[in-house]
């Protein structure tokens, strides 16, 4: 039994172990962008004039060859800002600044993002004016900026012509068109080749890795059977017949029927419990952020067993138990729920009692008249009616804006709606079962609120 058990888990971890390999190998090849930009080699742009008298210019068309291509060039005088590029939001995103090359005796711009102008620019901006209005002798520190030497258009172009023309004519008494580039040299990359890209790479690698090497541990580690394995001692099983179980076990999807126990596998680890303790069963749905599709099997001592399947798979399920468990209830509703949490005793007394207690046959004759469609004449799945209400008792402020989200996904409320339940401490929840009540009590208690559940009789 534990082998083929391990078998069919270890199938389902080789499976996610080529997930994980796959996209490793994906976010990998996704930084090669950024990497094959930071190995490219730049034209400096000062090289051009090697071997030129200091007092000569070039000429101006000697720039349009660098069109395109990724140039280097050692900043020392960031003259003005000439343009700001802002999101949908109205946010700055770039600067365009425009500076002076003394090498070349040209005016040009440079395009960087926001980051980068508090970090070294606007500095470097701040620097060039006092040493060129005389408050300081100290001359800017030169600053190497790397980037693509491209022609500017639209706004940036208008702005820059603007703010060049102002310099030149006011500052330096220049000619503006035949001192100035009309280019910019555009340290953007894109989002391939960002930095902040490949930080997103680095992040999903590690969470891959770390799912490779764990699903990994488990299958070396025979984790998958070692719920199986502490339920067999716990209840003395002697393996024998537990293995007969399961072999002669009815197999529908991820879930063994057997006579005596049902073994079941989750995302990878196996469980099981016996069916002899089952009292009640019935397919639970719900919808949202917090979707839920599974049986709820609950047992003698009280205690539920939870098996995650789709609706079709669940209800197959149930009716086999239906068929070969005399015991158990199978299906939902409201009052058997009311009378399961007050009156244990009297719910037992329909199935369990009179099954437990040797009349199984009149049980089995019971539970034939009462099935119908295999889900006796209770309904097969849970809904989402009863008579309780959650109603909240206290908030932490500090996780206010996520107790209002979880209140408006929990009650499809609207924004104003569930924040004047959450700030008034209002009812969530209305006219639900105790179960869904409890479900939403847990969801609610992990942003540190407190609920009470009442009867709505009592609101």
């Amino acid at each position: 039994m534990r082998e083929q058990m391990l078998k069919l888990s270890n199938k389902k971890l080789k499976r996610q172990m080529i997930i994980a390999g796959i996209f490793l190998l994906i976010c990998a090849c996704l930084c090669i962008p950024y990497f094959l930009s930071k190995n490219r080699k730049a034209v400096e742009i000062d090289s051009l004039r090697d071997g030129m008298p200091f007092d000569e210019f070039l000429d101006l068309d000697e720039y349009d060859e660098l069109e395109g291509k990724y140039v280097s060039l050692d900043v020392q005088y960031v003259l003005d800002k000439y343009y700001k590029k802002t999101n949908s939001s109205k946010q700055v995103t770039d600067y365009g600044f425009l500076v002076y090359d003394e090498e070349s005796g040209y005016m040009l711009g440079i395009y960087v993002s926001k980051s980068d102008a508090n970090d070294v620019w606007l500095d470097l901006e701040e620097d060039t004016y006092d040493y060129l209005s005389g408050e300081t002798n100290r001359e800017p520190k030169a600053v190497t900026i790397k980037g693509t030497f491209r022609k500017m258009d639209g706004a940036e172009l208008r702005g820059f012509k603007t703010t060049a023309e102002d310099w030149a004519e006011n500052v330096f008494g220049w000619d503006m068109e035949e001192r100035t580039l009309m280019y910019t040299i555009d340290t953007s990359t894109g989002l391939l080749a960002s930095e902040v890209w490949v930080a997103m790479m680095g992040v999903l690698v590690y969470g891959f890795g770390l799912w490779f090497v764990i699903v990994l541990i488990m299958m070396l580690s025979k984790e998958p059977v070692r719920k199986i394995n502490k339920f067999m001692r716990k209840n003395g099983i002697v393996e024998s017949e537990a293995d007969a179980d399961f072999a002669s076990a009815k197999i529908i999807k991820n879930v063994y029927v057997g006579r005596k126990y049902t073994f079941f596998i989750g995302a990878c680890n196996w469980d099981m419990f016996k069916n002899t303790d089952l009292v009640w069963a019935y397919y639970y749905r719900r919808t949202g952020r917090y979707a839920v599709s599974r049986i709820n099997a609950y047992h003698y001592n009280k205690k539920a067993s939870y098996i995650n399947l789709s609706r079709a798979v669940a209800e197959e399920v149930l009716e086999y138990y239906a068929q070969i468990l005399p015991q158990i209830i199978v299906g939902y509703s409201a009052d058997l729920e009311k009378e399961y949490m007050k009156n244990f005793n009297s719910f037992l007394s329909h199935r369990y009692n009179p099954a437990m207690s040797g009349q199984n046959d009149a049980a089995q004759t019971a539970a034939a008249e009462d099935k119908g469609s295999g889900f006796d004449t209770y309904s097969p799945v849970f809904t989402e009616t009863g008579e309780y209400a959650v109603k909240l008792t206290y908030v932490n402020q500090e996780r206010l804006v996520a107790t209002i989200k979880a209140v408006r996904e929990m009650g499809g409320y609207g924004l104003a709606e569930a924040k004047d339940i959450v700030e008034s401490s209002g009812v969530v929840l209305k006219n639900v079962s105790y179960n869904a009540a409890e479900e939403a009590k847990k969801e609610l208690a992990q942003f540190d609120c407190t609920v009470d559940i009442v009867n709505v009789t009592e609101l």
